[in-house]
């Protein structure tokens, strides 16, 4: 290492050298005795630190330091110094020394200069450490400045907004995700999507505002969901509200740079693609009427006429382009007068145009297209109508005329597309169109003529030799200008064709010995073909050789077969529909249409059309398949119209029915043999008491029929009618689906009559138990009265005995006359919450206080038509029920309410009738039951009470009484959850008034009557004589029918009354009261009995008018009827 040593004594030098040779390193010790070696040193070599002394004469210790450390920042300095003290090495340290040494301590001078070396070094490392570092930052900071820089242009240039920002999980914001986010720079932004901002509203804000709101939700439900389930970005399309009123569409680009737990660092670019929304539409557009004016100009190419061409060009623009009031205005003799599609024919332009009151307003377009030019020309203003005698104005409306050009340039004709009468103008992409359409009818005008000059020509020819030469020539420069006329369509065509999604082929074939061979064969576009079919095409092959090999070779055969069929006939054309297999393996159907043309006498060409048919082919693949699962089902199938016609069944139908497809077809369903429908029912689908649905719904109709084969045998069937719905909901047709359920319908029946022969047997063994106690009873009383002497009031207490036992035994009775639906109902008017009412406190006293009744009554409840004591049995018999299923106490509900059941209803409700209804639901809190107890509770004799607690006649009694009267009850119940029973009966539907007038009772009190008593049982009519006789009236009594008809007639005066038994030999009771009123039509008829057939009763129901007494009954029970028959109260 250099050391220099800058000191005046030599000595001091060498001793420096001395000490330095033994230490560890190996130094040189320069001597530096002037300021100029000093310099020297340091500018010129390698210098590893510098001793120097405090005061050298010539310079002092702190100017060699001041020299040091200018030119060698990082060079030790150490004061060696002979007059040293501690105010000295302070002086020294404080002036920057890397360390100071008295010259009596030379020994240390190694370790200090080492310590000073080491520091040194250090210091050098670190500071060049920190130049490296500032300067990559100097560097990384100058090239995040370029790229934010080039960033600015890039996004300036490239027509987008860009914004950053982060998104997190926030259940107050709307999907559950809080956007902070800004736009990377507000001003570009603004330039290039200026919207409403308000002033100090970030640009981000007030672009999101900008949304439509029928797009906000979508485009954030799309970003969160995204982000949630890890996708690394996102695409989003949607709408934005330009300052100036605008909707312009926005695609945004986002993507997640960094993501953590509910938050995610994301960057999106936002691009305006309103631009190819429109374009995709146009080409849509464009596409659609670019295939229709292929079709337009190969028809205009067929016209015999200009007549034809003009009259065909207007009503296929109607059809195929949809411009619907479109006309031609054509030249002549120097005006332009309307020939069709206009109520302006033969008037001239500019009598069209005085229907605008005002003067028009043109604003002239250019539209340029390949192989020339086409003027056209917008108008819109004030609208007239020819009413027939002048123009009536009505309106605005638009205009917009098109030159026909000719082949020579000029104008030949007008083409008026009327937008009618509207506010805005028509179609700007359909009017694109117009020109192309007027370039093509331009080229057949001109053909048509030039083929009726030609004509005319033709026929001169024998009168005008003289000028034969002149005039041909003439014609030849027209056949000239025609060809280029042509051939300008002809380019017109190929850009229409190489923009329709059609191949379009053309080919030459000869007649060549046997066969035909092609001479020459061309696409009109390639890229046309290759769009409809993805093949490859190889270099120095045509498309057409290509497509063959991709045809399977059962096609191929078919196709040449077609051709050479056509051509051998001489057909104009032929259609035939072909597969293709695609690169992919892929299999597309093709429709071609291809038109012949004989040119000479053994040259054709063929000029073909291919479209793609395969949805179409697929679509009938999936009928055809429905067809035959159809036709192989089990079950019977029927479609009809909305009226009900049949217009389709398949074959199991006629399996069934006997019938076949050409019988049935085309008649009402519910006309046929096989249907047991009238117009009436299939107007409101409905049978029996299981189902009824109007139809127009959407809901399906389930029910059973009775059917007739054609051979006149029976079958049951289930059926289901569903409706067939278009795309609006409304009905077209029906879905009848039949099944044969005959042999499960008589093993339901058997299963049925097993039961039935059950529960008379359960019935049979109950009635006789419980009669044979009762019989036990009379029979023991009567036999003590009889032979065992007793005192007046003992035998009372017996008689009172057996009057007990009777009323008990026809109690029992009227419980079964009930449960078999036997009993006679007198049916009223009246309201069930009126009824409840007054049962109520009798309810409360019966069921204790340990159970809390509560009465819940609808005040809008309807009226029914039972009978109310009936009803009232009915529901103490529910309330008794209910109590004894409360043995600890509980709650007990009745609730009123009105149902109207539907077709829903009847799904889980198969047994029910829809219509309207009020409900009685009787609810405990009770022990409940489970489901094998709820089978059986309408048993009769059925009981889980213990021993002597209950008849088991309760529920079967309620049941009974509900059925008879129209009703339904359904159960509801859980083990330790209660139970709850709905008793549904039919609402009222008449006149109230009327029904009250019917239910109020007559008060009249009791008079004398003569009565005629008829009764076929003895000891019957001896008790009933006994009663009449006791209430004071005067009897004739009668055994059968023949003695009442006998003693009639013999009697002489009025008979008040005929109390008569229903059921008796040779003539009933009906009939001989029928036979009686002939004669005396003023008596009352009261009939009795104890059991009741058809003849005053209908399913029940007591008939209109008709006055019951049911057997047995007591005096006073008698007394009450004979006073409400007669009109008379005792």
């Amino acid at each position: 290492m250099r050391i220099l040593s800058v000191d005046n004594d030599v000595r001091w030098v060498s001793k420096v050298r001395e000490v330095l040779s033994g230490a560890s390193l190996s130094y040189e010790v320069v001597q530096i005795g002037s300021r100029e070696d000093l310099r020297q040193e340091l500018t010129s070599g390698y210098v590893a630190a510098v001793v120097t002394e405090h005061d050298l004469g010539w310079t002092r210790g702190a100017e060699v330091l001041a020299e040091v450390k200018n030119a060698r920042p990082y060079v030790p300095v150490i004061m060696l110094t002979g007059a040293g003290d501690e105010e000295l090495a302070a002086e020294a340290i404080t002036a920057g020394f890397d360390g100071y040494l008295p010259k009596r301590r030379m020994d240390r001078l190694p370790e200090v200069l080492s310590e000073a070396l080491a520091r040194a070094g250090k210091a050098e490392r670190q500071e060049q450490e920190r130049r490296t570092a500032l300067q990559n930052l100097e560097q990384e900071v100058a090239r995040l400045r370029s790229v934010e820089d080039e960033l600015h242009h890039v996004v300036a240039g490239a027509r987008c907004l860009l914004w950053y920002g982060y998104a997190r999980e926030d259940e107050t914001a709307p999907n559950g995700m809080r956007w902070d986010i800004r736009m990377w720079d507000d001003e570009a932004a603004q330039e290039f999507f200026p919207i409403e901002k308000p002033a100090g509203t970030p640009y981000a804000d007030a672009w999101r505002a900008s949304r439509l709101p029928e797009d906000r939700e979508r485009v954030r439900r799309v970003g969160a969901d995204a982000l949630r389930a890890g996708e690394p970005g996102y695409t989003n399309e949607f709408r934005c509200r330009r300052a100036d009123g605008a909707v312009r569409w926005i695609r945004e680009d986002v993507r997640v740079l960094d993501r953590e737990p509910g938050a995610w660092r994301v960057v999106g670019i936002c691009t305006d693609i309103t631009e190819q929304k429109e374009a995709l539409e146009r080409q849509q557009v464009l596409t659609q009427s670019l295939k229709a004016l292929f079709s337009i100009a190969y028809q205009l190419m067929g016209c015999p006429d200009v007549d034809c061409v003009c009259r065909c060009a207007v009503d296929l623009s109607k059809e195929l382009l949809g411009l619907e009031r479109c006309s031609i205005f054509l030249e002549e003799n120097g005006e332009f007068r309307g020939t069709y599609g206009t109520d302006m024919r033969g008037r001239t332009v500019s009598e069209r145009e005085a229907r605008f009151p005002s003067r028009p307003i043109w604003e002239r377009i250019s539209w340029e297209a390949e192989g020339g030019s086409q003027r056209w020309m917008v108008f819109h203003g004030p609208w007239s109508e020819w009413d027939g005698e002048k123009f009536v104005n009505v309106g605005e409306g638009w205009v917009a005329v098109t030159e026909i050009i000719g082949r020579a340039s000029n104008r030949i004709g007008l083409f008026f597309n009327d937008a009618a009468i509207t506010n805005s103008p028509f179609d700007p992409v359909k009017q694109e169109v117009v020109p192309v359409l007027c370039s093509l009818l331009g080229s057949a005008i001109e053909m048509k003529r030039a083929e009726d000059e030609l004509k005319r020509f033709a026929q001169a020819l024998e009168t005008r030799v003289a000028e034969r030469t002149a005039e041909l020539q003439e014609l030849n420069e027209k056949l000239r200008n025609e060809i280029v006329e042509r051939r300008r369509a002809e380019e017109v065509l190929r850009w229409v064709l190489a923009n329709a999604r059609a191949r379009v082929w053309h080919a030459d074939l000869v007649k060549d010995g046997e066969g035909f061979r092609v001479v020459d064969s061309r696409e009109v576009s390639v890229e046309a073909a290759k769009a409809l079919v993805p093949i490859e095409v190889p270099e120095g092959m045509n498309f057409s050789e290509v497509l063959e090999h991709h045809i399977p070779d059962e096609d191929r055969r078919r196709i040449s077969e077609t051709v050479l069929e056509a051509l051998s006939s001489g057909k104009p054309g032929y259609s035939v529909e072909f597969r293709v297999v695609g690169e992919d393996g892929r299999i597309f159907w093709l429709s071609e249409d291809v038109s012949i043309q004989r040119l000479e006498e053994n040259l054709w060409r063929l000029v073909g059309v291919c479209t793609d048919i395969t949805e179409r082919k697929m679509a009938q693949e999936q009928l055809l398949l429905l067809s035959r699962a159809l036709s192989y089902a089990g079950d019977a199938v029927i479609v009809t119209d909305q009226q009900g016609v049949v217009q389709y069944v398949n074959a199991a139908f006629e399996r069934m029915s006997g019938y076949n497809s050409q019988e049935v077809v085309g008649r009402p369903w519910y006309t046929l043999p096989c249907t047991p429908f009238g117009e009436e029912a299939w107007s409101r689908v409905s049978f029996g008491s299981r189902a009824s649905l109007q139809l127009g719904t959407s809901e399906s109709w389930i029910g059973q029929l009775e059917c007739v084969r054609k051979d006149g045998s029976s079958y049951q069937t289930s059926v289901v009618v569903s409706p067939v719905l278009d795309q609006s909901g409304q009905v077209t047709g029906y879905v009848i689906v039949k099944r044969d359920i005959t042999e499960q319908a008589r093993l339901e029946e058997q299963l049925r009559q097993t039961q039935k022969m059950e529960a008379i047997g359960r019935l049979a063994g109950g009635v006789a138990h419980d009669f044979n106690n009762l019989l036990q009873a009379v029979n023991i009383y009567s036999q003590m009265i009889v032979e065992r002497p007793a005192t007046l009031e003992k035998i009372r207490e017996w008689a009172l005995q057996i009057s007990r036992a009777g009323e008990r035994a026809a109690g029992l009775t009227r419980q079964l006359l009930a449960f078999g639906r036997q009993q006679i109902l007198e049916p009223k008017v009246f309201n069930i919450n009126e009824r409840i009412s007054e049962l109520e406190k009798l309810l409360r006293r019966t069921i204790g206080e340990d159970i809390e009744l509560v009465v819940v009554l609808d005040p809008k409840l309807w009226n029914v038509k039972a009978d109310p004591v009936q009803f009232d049995q009915v529901v103490m018999n529910l309330v008794l029920n209910a109590r004894d299923a409360m043995p600890s106490g509980g709650k007990l509900t009745i609730e009123t309410a009105n149902a109207e059941l539907g077709a829903n209803y009847l799904r889980t409700h198969p047994d029910s009738v829809l219509g309207r209804y009020v409900v009685v639901a009787v609810a405990d809190t009770g022990i409940g039951m489970d489901e094998a107890t709820k089978s059986r509770i309408f048993e009769p004799f059925f009981t889980t009470k213990e021993q002597g607690r209950g008849t088991g006649l309760g529920l079967a009694t309620v049941y009974g009484i509900v059925q008879q009267s129209g009703g339904m009850i359904h159960v509801y119940s859980e083990p330790g959850k209660g139970s709850c029973f709905k008793v549904y009966l039919p609402a009222f539907e008449g006149d109230v008034s009327v029904a009250e007038e019917q239910n109020a009772e007559q008060s009249a009190p009791l008079i004398s009557a003569t009565v005629l008593l008829v009764e076929d049982d003895d000891m019957a009519r001896a008790a009933a004589l006994a009663m009449l006789e006791t209430l004071g009236c005067k009897v004739i009594k009668a055994a059968n029918a023949e003695d009442a008809i006998q003693a009639s007639e013999e009697h002489q005066g009025p008979i008040d009354l005929l109390l008569t038994d229903v059921v008796m030999p040779k003539m009933s009771g009906r009939e001989l009261a029928d036979e009686l009123r002939k004669k005396r039509p003023e008596m009352k008829v009261l009939y009795m009995s104890g059991y009741t057939p058809n003849a005053i009763v209908h399913q029940g129901i007591l008939d209109e008018g008709t006055k019951f007494l049911q057997k047995p009954f007591t005096l006073m029970t008698l007394s009450a009827k004979m006073a409400e028959v007669l009109g008379e109260r005792r």
